[in-house]
């Protein structure tokens, strides 16, 4: 557009204050520069393509970047704001393309009713996530499909508060409904884009608060209190590390001292090679540093016992594995490594 009206500079101006602080996830997308005919559409529909007071009209598609988010260029508007920007799809639930990892630890050697339960409960934490990767890969291509190869222009309706004012998320996106138009002669047909995937169950209504678990195979909801979000992130590895404070807490559910300082000795046993790794490059105080951290950490499970001569016994019993793996390192490694304890 080669002049911008009043109307426009003050849509400027609040369009500012929604971009301020934008962060952009990346993600694997599908790319939409290939519409070549966007800058065509806008020279034929002419005036058609001004920006209304709350919607942008004849947007540049960059990229589908998952199921709920486009990235683009708004034409009209300064290219500092409008370049790059991301538009997520207001009021609707959809699968996560790279939902928390969840990884199971193994099953004990002597697992009891209540770790193969555990076990169980994991197994299908892990199946809901492969399912929302899945649901999300194809909410993307739907939405590509329609938005890349059949749409001849795409229109954001921004979304507005019950004061009236503008709404942007948490990860400074714009949120707003986004409508594809196709022309077929002089015949424009209009589709809003989340009602796509509404239409499959690729989506559901969400006006805020907290999001309801879903089986994104099924489309239903989850309702299993130990399937949860909040629940899998304290009992299994929901991140893209397991942290020690897991490996804690799942050994400390055991029953009987034995019980509770085996199955973390067992846990040092298989992994302390692993855990161990990152100092074995090192040299001299910061090598002996590093091991002291992670001897720290493991030792640290001996707190949780509420008895000081269990806590004492506890700290000799994880002591002597530590030793049995520092006596199998070669030169100043093993030096160093026996300083700490």
């Amino acid at each position: 557009m080669k002049n911008i009206n009043m109307k426009l500079r003050t849509l400027m101006t609040t369009f500012t204050l929604i971009l301020m602080g934008v962060v952009v996830t990346v993600h694997a997308g599908v790319d939409c520069r290939a519409r070549a005919h966007q800058g065509e559409v806008r020279e034929r529909l002419g005036a058609r393509c001004d920006h209304e007071k709350d919607r942008f009209n004849c947007i540049d598609v960059i990229e589908v970047t998952d199921g709920d988010t486009l990235k683009v260029n708004i034409q009209g508007i300064h290219p500092y704001f409008a370049e790059d920007t991301a538009v997520r799809l207001y009021g609707l639930d959809t699968p996560e393309s790279r939902p928390a990892t969840v990884k199971c630890l193994e099953l004990p050697e002597n697992p009891t009713v209540k770790d193969r339960e555990e076990y169980k409960v994991c197994l299908e934490a892990l199946r809901l996530r492969e399912c929302e990767v899945k649901a999300s890969k194809e909410a993307t291509e739907i939405l590509a499909n329609s938005i890349c190869r059949e749409g001849d222009r795409i229109d954001v309706l921004l979304a507005k508060d019950e004061r009236g004012q503008l709404i942007r998320e948490k990860y400074g996106r714009i949120l707003g409904d986004i409508s594809i138009v196709e022309y077929k002669g002089n015949k424009a047909s209009r589709v809003n884009a989340g009602d796509l995937l509404l239409d499959r169950r690729l989506a559901f209504q969400y006006n805020g608060g907290t999001k309801l678990k879903r089986d994104w195979c099924n489309k239903t909801v989850v309702r299993d209190a130990k399937l949860q979000d909040g629940y899998i992130r304290a009992n299994f590895c929901s991140s893209r590390k397991c942290t020690e404070k897991t490996y804690q807490e799942r050994c400390y559910r055991r029953r009987g001292y034995n019980s509770k300082v085996g199955c973390y000795t067992d846990r040092i046993d298989r992994n302390i090679g692993r855990w161990f790794a990152s100092c074995s490059d090192k040299k001299g105080k910061e090598r002996r540093d590093c091991y002291q951290e992670k001897s720290d950490d493991y030792l640290a499970y001996c707190r949780l016992f509420d008895d000081a001569d269990e806590v004492k016994r506890c700290r000799r019993d994880l002591s002597s594995t530590i030793e049995n793996y520092c006596t199998d390192q070669k030169g100043s490694a093993e030096a160093d490594c026996l300083s700490v304890l």
